[in-house]
């Protein structure tokens, strides 16, 4: 029986060493830190007891690859779909809106949702879905041009105002590709509006966890391996990969022990896995050499506890603001009923404020969208930074992303940086430890 070994213990590695588990191969997984979970993982707060998502994470119908490794480890059932799409904003005048879509196949419940949104003019909604119909009937071809361009440059050469990319576009940009609009590929925005928005709409439901994300998939996963003969490890780190006549001879684990099998996926960084390979392998192997271009994009999760609720929806994303949502984890996470998190994408100009100043900022913006929280008092507040949160994905970006196989015979990549197809997701990583698993 072949033997895998799998170094990274995040939603790629795991969904890797369910896939092959599952097909009967033997797996062994390495995960240098404590806790599984890669980039996507939840603690425990010590004050509350409440669960802390290192970033809260969306999912949607389109997350095919996702759903069906949830499926596969029995915790599909702790998401928590909507019916129906809809999306609440808040300015920073204190006025709500919302982006409700009716039940009417796809793009025409969107394009009718849009039609009903109020902080878009008449003609801005007409520009909008004149381009949405365009995007639905792009080609290939067409879809690698829109890599040499950034976002706001494809919204700009579409019609779009600035007030409709301000009000729509940056927040949807944010929230799906954590890029600023200045600098995210025009190709990544048309992937999330063919996958996500225009194909049907089942596809672009939403659905939140009703449990902390480290809850939602990491244990289930460890024990569907070891349930079939698999091992999973963690505080395992990796020392060296020791490399021979083009193939992985053998891993050194940073306890000094070696490790041999026949087949292993890297599910790490690619700067991660460049420190682990030889100079003299890397030279040989032009492959590897832009794996050094990889930069990645931080994100910001500000919790705050309070003696009264803010809101009552779900979540709601802010409109012309430093914060970019917020999820009310006190409707969906039993834990405290007054607890909020709120979520910075791209949050380079913030991420070496200190808790202090980030929680004064939210407040303060808090207060101008929900004008009514100025009365309710702050009871505790923890900060969360994920400072590599997702790769970025800028302009030219794609060339850059590796294919699964490698010029090492018998070593394959996983993880939401190489050539998923799509945008640094949940759903790209999981995808990403499919197709290695396949490949083996």
């Amino acid at each position: 029986m072949s033997h895998v070994m799998i170094i990274g213990g995040g939603f790629a590695g795991l969904a890797a060493a369910v896939a092959l588990a599952e097909k009967g191969v033997a797996v062994t997984l390495f995960e240098r830190r404590p806790l599984l979970g890669g980039r996507a993982y939840s603690v425990k707060d010590s004050t509350t007891g409440d669960t802390l998502d290192n970033g809260q994470h969306l999912f949607m119908g389109c997350y095919h690859h996702t759903l069906k490794f949830l499926k596969t480890i029995g915790t599909d059932r702790l998401l928590q779909f909507q019916k129906k799409m809809c999306v609440d904003f808040a300015d920073s005048q204190g006025k709500q809106y919302r982006l409700r879509c009716p039940p009417l196949p796809a793009p025409f419940h969107l394009l009718v949702g849009l039609l009903r949104l109020q902080t878009l003019s008449f003609k801005e909604k007409c520009s909008m879905i004149k381009m949405m119909r365009k995007v639905s009937k792009l080609q290939e071809r067409e879809m690698e041009t829109l890599d040499q361009i950034t976002c706001h440059e494809w919204l700009t050469l579409s019609n779009q105002t600035e007030e409709s990319i301000k009000n729509f576009w940056t927040p949807l940009i944010l929230a799906t590709i954590n890029e600023l609009p200045s600098l995210s590929s025009a190709k990544m925005l048309a992937i999330v509006l063919k996958e996500a928005l225009l194909k049907n709409k089942q596809d672009s439901l939403m659905a939140l966890s009703t449990v902390g994300l480290s809850d939602l998939y990491t244990g289930a996963a460890q024990k569907f391996v070891e349930g079939r003969g698999g091992k999973v490890f963690t505080k395992k780190g990796i020392a060296k990969i020791c490399v021979q006549d083009s193939a992985i001879q053998k891993i050194v684990l940073e306890d000094g022990t070696e490790q041999v099998a026949n087949f292993y996926i890297s599910a790490i960084p690619p700067d991660a896995l460049l420190s682990l390979i030889e100079p003299e392998v890397l030279q040989a192997h032009p492959f590897f050499e832009k794996f050094k271009e990889f930069k990645f994009s931080p994100i910001l999760s500000i919790n705050l506890w309070f003696d009264q609720p803010i809101f009552k929806e779900t979540f709601a994303g802010f409109i012309d603001s430093p914060l970019h949502w917020i999820f009310n984890k006190g409707a969906i996470l039993n834990g405290s009923k007054n607890y909020v998190s709120l979520v910075i994408s791209a949050a380079y100009d913030l991420k070496d404020f200190n808790q202090e100043k980030l929680v004064t900022l939210a407040l303060q913006e808090i207060h101008k969208s929900f004008p009514e929280s100025k009365k309710i008092i702050l009871k505790h507040s923890r900060v969360l930074k994920e400072l590599r949160a997702t790769p970025s994905f800028t302009v030219g970006s794609e060339k850059l992303r590796p294919s699964s196989q490698t010029p090492l015979q018998n070593l394959f990549l996983a993880g939401d940086w190489t050539a998923t197809g799509l945008p640094a997701t949940i759903e790209g990583a999981v995808k990403s430890g499919y197709e290695a698993a396949g490949k083996i």
